[in-house]
């Protein structure tokens, strides 16, 4: 027996594992499976120094992981935008036949589990990513080695490098199955597959009906998504099912009636359809928007609805005074989810649905996530239900409130304690300063006992004030100061975006400040100017425009100010502004650290290599974009060239 035998017959396992946990239709016994094992468990035992992570004997977990590394995503993972109506679709249909001329679309079941990008390099699995913020994932690959339907080697005719993307799921059988082992049982599969993948000890895992169905694959030499899903079941990948290629908007809506009545029948949950465009040519060509590709929408099937009793309905303040109606409810099981709470969005919303406290309600969760109250059952009405009078004044600073149109809001600002800790933990959110460490409980805790009034306030907290807060020891103080000491050294985008305008979100930030590069510049900033910027509304502007005029705001931004460090890019010497880059391979430096450095400097960062690209910045192992960029003539740089750039 040779090395070369030894990975043979790891592929014949493997083999022989797809064949029983894919099609469910086993070519061997039992008996003849367990005796491949045991041959495998003796050559391992007498060549210890061949044993590879990708072997199944490796498959039952082993020492637990303190914590879960945080990696940069080689390409984002982004989300999809949704429709939830016919009339949705056919708009989608409209934008992608305008962009492209056709309207060749594929459809596939949008599995309901944890979405996780599985990396082979050199043909065998190396890492394995959950979403994160589709920026930067958890690598939870010790976890994912126990998945027995997902392949850890691949063919020696598989390319040196392969991006496979997909959901992992727990069949509803093997679910019913294991909750009844467990003393407490999970509410539904989505919650048992992403907690069993995030276990630290991965024995437990292992132990999990973990399956992964590939979604999408991301280094092959496919010109289509079907393509490309054909050729990854080729590779023993499991895909959801089943899966059309459509050209009408006709078949596209009698698809989806079909999946809708097949539902309950599927071995998977899920919670809707999702369209694609199948040429990568044709995804190219349409782009994508910060968050989800144009060339894709999820269509989310009718969430299931239930009846539930109102005990109480509140009204919580948020970051920026809004006060907003929340129905407290009696506990229900809405799609495997317990449901106590629900938002009534607003007191025009609460009013129009007659909404009352002992009123029985019919609920569901909006996008299968969110709990929304649909309407009251009028027949259920109780003789003393109560109707909910709008509030006068703020419950939490007992500030006379104002009425702006449908929203009833506080102005007491920073003043407010809930306003004041919506703003400390919406400043300290990773988009923004990125205060580690910072969480809503110990804002909480640090606003009630009146060592924050403010956001600069964070600056002057010391390793004693944190140190003696509950269930916080020496070395958690240590590292929040640290984080707070690292956060003052900051981008201007990230500034704008952490003090909280309304209506100015990150990606209105880093707009703006594409155009006025400096603190002084912001200060000076024009209402007129605002709206010439393109991207930028009415609203926005106004909201920008009065931060920086209104006296108290504008005082609290100078002394906020003293504490923060911003490089400053010279626009007039600024050459990058508005240049569009695409960034693959890999780096000495993180590619969010890459994409952030080029945002501060004005420049666009795309996901996809276009004619409209001005540079593609390429790293080791680069993909198929390296390729594309040389039949785009695309000017292509490396690292050293890059850093020359900046």
């Amino acid at each position: 027996m040779n090395e070369k035998a030894y990975l043979e017959l790891i592929q014949i396992i493997e083999t022989h594992n797809m064949h029983y946990y894919v099609n469910n239709e086993p070519i061997i016994t039992d008996g003849e499976f367990d005796a491949l094992m045991q041959k495998l468990i003796q050559i391992e035992e007498q060549h210890p120094d061949w044993i590879i992570p990708q072997s199944p004997t490796q498959k039952v977990g082993g020492t637990p992981d303190q914590a879960f590394t945080q990696v940069s995503h080689k390409y984002p993972m982004l989300s999809l935008s949704n429709s939830f109506t016919q009339s949705d679709i056919e708009q989608f249909i409209q934008q992608v036949s305008k962009a492209i001329g056709d309207i060749n679309l594929t459809l596939e079941p949008k599995l309901d589990g944890v979405a996780l990008s599985c990396i082979y390099e050199n043909r065998r699995l190396v890492r394995a990513l959950t979403r994160g913020d589709g920026q930067v994932g958890e690598d939870v690959t010790h976890n994912v080695r126990t998945i027995q339907n997902l392949p850890q080697l691949l063919p020696d005719d598989a390319p040196e490098y392969l991006e496979v993307r997909g959901e992992v799921v727990i069949l509803k059988a093997d679910f019913q199955n294991m909750n009844q082992s467990l003393s407490k049982p999970f509410a539904n599969p989505r919650n048992a597959a992403s907690g069993s993948l995030r276990q630290l000890d991965a024995s437990i895992t292992a132990k999990r009906p973990l399956r992964f169905y590939a979604y999408g694959v991301i280094g092959d030499d496919s010109q289509s998504h079907s393509g490309g899903m054909k050729w990854l079941e080729t590779l023993r990948f499991s895909i959801p099912k089943p899966f059309e290629r459509l050209n009408n908007a006709q078949a596209i809506y009698e698809y989806i009636d079909t999946i809708d009545a097949q539902r309950a029948s599927l071995p998977y949950e899920i919670d809707g359809i999702v369209i694609k465009v199948d040429s990568l040519k044709h995804r190219d060509q349409m782009g994508s928007r910060s968050k989800s590709p144009r060339w894709a929408t999820a269509f989310k099937l009718k969430a299931l609805e239930a009846s539930a009793k109102v005990l109480d309905i509140s009204f919580s303040v948020g970051r920026t005074g809004a006060l907003t109606p929340v129905a407290t409810l009696e506990p229900t099981n809405v799609s495997g989810v317990m449901v106590s709470h629900a938002t009534l969005h607003n007191i025009h919303e609460l009013n129009r649905k007659d909404i009352r406290i002992g009123d029985t309600v019919i609920i569901r969760r909006a996008g299968d996530v969110i709990p929304e109250i649909l309407s009251p059952i009028l027949a259920k009405r109780p003789n003393d239900a109560k109707a909910i009078n709008p509030p006068t004044h703020c419950p939490s600073c007992n500030t006379p409130v104002v009425l702006e149109s449908t929203v009833i809001r506080c102005p007491n600002g920073l003043n407010c304690p809930e306003q004041l800790e919506g703003a400390i933990i919406h400043f300290a959110s990773r988009p923004a300063l990125n205060i580690q460490g910072l969480g809503s409980k110990l804002v909480h805790l640090l606003c009630t006992r009146g060592m924050i009034k403010n956001l600069n306030d964070l600056f002057s907290l010391t390793h004693s004030d944190i140190s003696t807060l509950p269930k916080m020891g020496q070395k958690s103080a240590d590292n929040l100061i640290q984080s707070i000491q690292a956060s003052s050294h900051t981008t201007l985008d990230r500034l704008l975006y952490g003090i909280g305008i309304r209506d100015c979100g990150k990606d209105t930030a880093k707009l703006i400040t594409q155009h006025y590069l400096t603190i002084e510049a912001l200060e000076a900033i024009t209402y007129q100017d605002l709206l010439k910027i393109k991207g930028i509304g009415e609203s926005t502007a106004k909201h920008v425009y009065d931060y920086f005029q209104n006296e108290a705001t504008y005082k609290q931004f100078k002394s906020l100010c003293q504490h923060i460090t911003i490089n400053i890019v010279k626009k007039s010497s600024n050459e990058l502004l508005g240049k569009t880059f695409v960034i693959t391979g890999s780096f000495s430096i993180p590619r969010s650290t890459i994409k952030e450095k080029l945002e501060s400097m004005g420049a666009k960062v795309a996901s996809q290599v276009s004619a409209k690209t001005d540079y593609l910045i390429a790293g080791e192992k680069a993909g198929s974009k390296y390729q594309k960029a040389k039949d785009l003539n695309v000017p292509i740089i490396d690292e050293k060239d890059l850093k020359n750039l900046l």
